[in-house]
């Protein structure tokens, strides 16, 4: 069971109120993507309850001043960046399907701070990735 109510993650992330909570990696990977915080915002929203894998607690993360730990929610989806759009597969050597899909790893966050909730990316990537 995710820890976050990923309802709640999706409308922060709607309303503007998320960031990265570490950003090498998960800047790293959108740049290689050529996408930016508006293509990543669209994925993060479409992600669903069924997309959830597990949790892990005390994740490290360096872009939160005084905060050196979260715990996280993982999720996984494929994403088919050509088309913008949710597939249930992901791209195999070998196979018929749309080389432009990925499967994506997430790892997110809900904190609390003296503005309200803020959500978090501590880590996107796709499966796989050695960066």
């Amino acid at each position: 069971m995710a820890i976050y109510p990923l309802e709640d993650f999706k409308q922060l992330v709607r309303s503007c109120k998320w960031t990265y909570f570490n950003e090498r990696r998960p800047l790293f990977h959108l740049e290689n993507l050529e996408w930016g915080d508006e293509e990543l915002a669209d994925v993060l929203c479409s992600l669903e309850p069924e997309d959830f894998k597990k949790s892990f607690m005390n994740q490290i993360v360096h872009n939160l001043p005084g905060i050196d730990t979260v715990d996280t929610d993982s999720y996984v989806i494929n994403w088919d960046y050509d088309e913008w759009v949710r597939r249930s597969y992901a791209w195999v050597s070998g196979r018929n399907f749309p080389i432009s899909t990925l499967e994506l790893f997430f790892k997110i966050a809900i904190l609390q701070n003296e503005k309200g909730q803020m959500a978090g990316v501590v880590s996107f990537h796709p499966s796989n990735s050695a960066n």
